[in-house]
């Protein structure tokens, strides 16, 4: 017979602000776990983990953070994935760290477009050509909620003549948030949401730029990668053979600053 383990692993419990707890609560944080039983914003800190003897739990009480089987299942997999990720290697990170602040903007008030883009957007993967041999070429898949693309077809998409005319001039990827999730009337679709899809994730590519600062401090940073490019996917056609050829984009990897306790 198995002998029970006398003792637990125990882990911080935070409060964070609503711009880290969105990317937390998403899973993009593997620092931070989710404890929705407790509230929105309380999160296990990875960061600070101890192993202690049940014994000394027995005078606590209890409140518990899960409140479901899939919430325990999901729980399980982010504490997981916390201590087996992939890190990407320090010359590729200053590429991706503008991705950061396109996820603090979609937090801001004003940003209601841009936040409705990115409630879609279920996974933001990276794929590399090659991760030790530099210069890289890159793939940022945008992986995106399923029903929210149209019906994949062996044809190129053809927007509407107004979507071709207005996607001739580069736009940033906030205006084409307002394109695909209007203030006012309804939003564009089939090949038209295709297309400003696409369009959403080359602009995210075309953020995918290093600092001068870290071009200057990080040795090889500037010529690590060769090309970025977007690949817009829906959830239930990104493919078992995608997924093991791209590591998942967490906030973490960007160098984002500590919490305040």
């Amino acid at each position: 017979m198995q002998k029970k383990t006398t003792a637990v692993l125990v882990a911080t419990v935070r409060r964070l602000d609503e711009a880290t707890s969105r990317g937390a609560r998403e899973g993009a944080r593997p620092r931070f776990v989710h404890l929705p039983g407790i509230g929105p914003d309380f999160f296990a800190d990875l960061d600070h983990v101890a192993t202690i003897q049940k014994t000394a739990l027995v005078q606590y009480e209890f409140s518990d953070g899960l409140s479901d089987e899939l919430g325990q299942r999901k729980f399980a997999q982010l504490v997981g994935r916390r201590f087996s990720r992939h890190a990407f290697p320090d010359e590729i990170s200053p590429w991706l760290t503008p991705l950061q602040s396109v996820v603090a903007k979609s937090v801001l008030r004003g940003e209601e477009s841009l936040a409705a883009a990115m409630e879609e957007i279920e996974e933001l993967r990276v794929e590399a050509s090659s991760w030790v041999s530099f210069p890289m070429d890159l793939t940022l898949h945008v992986v995106v909620h399923a029903g929210e693309l149209p019906a994949p077809s062996d044809e190129l998409p053809e927007p509407s003549d107004g979507i071709r005319s207005w996607l001739a001039t580069t736009r940033s990827y906030k205006e084409i948030a307002r394109k695909l999730f209007p203030e006012y009337g309804s939003r564009p679709t089939g090949d038209d949401r295709q297309v400003l899809w696409d369009a959403f994730g080359d602009a995210l590519a075309r953020t995918c730029k290093p600092s001068n600062a870290d071009k200057r401090n990080i040795p090889g940073c500037e010529n690590a990668v060769a090309s970025i490019e977007a690949m817009i996917s829906s959830d239930d056609e990104f493919t078992l053979a995608m997924l093991r050829r791209s590591e998942r984009l967490d906030l973490a990897h960007l160098s984002v600053p500590d919490p305040a306790d």
